[in-house]
C-alpha cells in the first residue's frame, strides 16, 4: 500500500504520521444539484479539516469518474497536502488504504463499510435523499448516526466541524465502539442461521425468511453480510428456487465490492439455470455478467450481447442503453 501512497505524492514522513481519506463526487441526481456549490461547499469542509488536523488530505476516488470532481475541485481550489489516490480501483487495495487512515470522510457509502470494517472513524456527507437514507443507515448500525452530514442544509458547516471536533476528542472511544460493534455482528452472522436451525430445522419458511434477510442486507449496502447467509449450503442447498437464484444476488453483491472475478464466477453459477429466471432476472444477470466482463476487460463483442440481451428482457435499463452505446462508439 505504501507504494500506492508514494505515487500518489505523499511522502514516507507523511505516510507514517497518518492521513485523512476523503471522498467526493458529484451527485446530479439531487434537485438541488449545483456544480459550482456543491465545488465551493467540498472546498469549505477541505479547509475546517485543514484548520483543524495537521495531515495530509488523501481524495480517494471509487471509480473513474470520480476523479473528474476532484481535480476540478483542486484547480479551482488549490491547496497543500491534498492529493487523489492513483490505484486501479481495486476493492481491496482502497479497503486496505481506508484502513491505514486516521478518519475517513465520504460521501459515497462503500468507503463507509470499509472504514467501519476497519474500525476507523467515519464522517459521512449526504446530498439528497438517496445518500441520507444510505449513509445513515450503515451508520445507525453501529450506533454512529450522528455522524451523517447534511449537505444541503444551511448549517453543514458548523455540523461538520461540531463532528470532526468529536473525532478528534473522542477517537479511541469511537474505534471501541466501532469495534464491539463488530464483533456482536460477526457472532450473530455466524450464530443466527444455525440457532434457528437447532429449534426447528430448515422449513420452507424459514428458507424463505433468509433469503428475504439476506436481499434487504443487500438493499441496505450490507453486502458482506448478505452474502454470508446466501453462501449458507445448510439453509439453500437444493431447495428452489433459492438454490440457483441466490448466485445472482451473490454475483452482484461482490460486483458492488469491486471483486469483478469473484462476481463473476457467481454469476456464470447463476446463469447455468437461466432458464429459470423469470424476465426481470434473465435481463438484470445479462446485465452483471456483461458489467463485470467489462470490467476485467473480457471480449467486447461478447459483452455487447449480453448488454443486448439484457434489453430484450428490460427494454428500459437504462445502464444497458448507456454501456452498449459507449461500446458501439468506441
Amino acid at each position: 500500500m505504501n507504494g500506492l501512497l508514494l505515487n500518489s505524492g505523499l511522502t514516507m514522513e507523511q505516510i507514517e504520521k497518518g492521513f485523512i481519506c476523503f471522498h467526493i463526487h458529484y451527485w446530479e441526481e439531487s434537485k438541488s444539484f449545483d456544480k459550482t456549490d456543491l465545488l465551493e461547499r467540498f472546498d469549505h469542509l477541505l479547509c475546517t479539516v485543514t484548520e483543524m488536523i495537521d495531515l495530509p488530505i488523501l481524495l480517494i476516488p471509487m471509480i473513474n469518474s470520480d476523479e473528474k470532481t476532484m481535480t476540478d475541485l483542486i484547480e479551482k481550489y488549490p491547496r497543500k497536502n491534498v492529493y487523489i489516490l492513483k490505484y486501479n480501483y481495486s476493492f481491496k487495495a482502497i479497503r486496505a488504504i481506508i484502513g491505514k487512515s486516521k478518519l475517513c470522510i465520504t460521501l459515497k457509502h462503500h468507503p463507509i463499510i470499509f472504514a467501519l470494517g476497519e474500525k476507523v472513524p467515519i464522517i459521512s456527507l449526504a446530498f439528497g435523499d438517496y445518500y441520507h437514507h444510505k449513509n445513515k443507515g450503515a451508520l445507525k448500525l453501529f450506533g454512529l448516526e450522528d455522524y451523517n452530514i447534511e449537505l444541503e442544509d444551511s448549517s453543514y458547516l458548523e455540523g461538520f466541524k461540531e463532528r470532526l471536533k468529536d473525532v478528534l476528542e473522542n477517537r479511541n472511544a469511537i474505534i471501541d465502539k466501532i469495534e464491539r460493534r463488530l464483533s456482536e455482528l460477526q457472532i450473530v452472522q455466524r450464530d443466527f442461521a444455525r440457532k434457528v436451525a437447532e429449534v426447528s430445522g430448515y422449513t420452507e419458511y424459514k428458507r424463505k425468511y433468509f433469503y428475504e434477510r439476506a436481499l434487504n442486507l443487500f438493499r441496505e449496502g450490507r453486502y458482506e453480510e448478505s452474502i454470508a447467509i446466501l453462501l449458507n449450503e445448510d439453509i439453500f442447498a437444493n431447495a428452489f428456487p433459492y438454490c440457483f437464484i441466490r448466485y445472482l444476488y451473490i454475483g452482484s453483491a461482490y460486483e458492488k465490492l469491486f471483486e469483478y472475478e469473484k462476481a463473476l464466477n457467481y454469476l456464470k453459477i447463476a446463469a447455468e439455470n437461466l432458464e429459470k429466471f423469470d424476465k426481470s432476472l434473465k435481463g438484470s444477470l445479462y446485465f452483471h455478467l456483461a458489467f463485470c466482463m467489462e470490467k476485467l476487460s473480457g471480449d467486447r463483442e461478447q459483452i455487447k450481447k449480453y448488454y443486448q440481451y439484457c434489453l430484450e428482457y428490460i427494454p428500459n435499463h437504462g445502464a444497458a442503453h448507456q454501456r452498449l452505446a459507449i461500446l458501439k462508439g468506441k
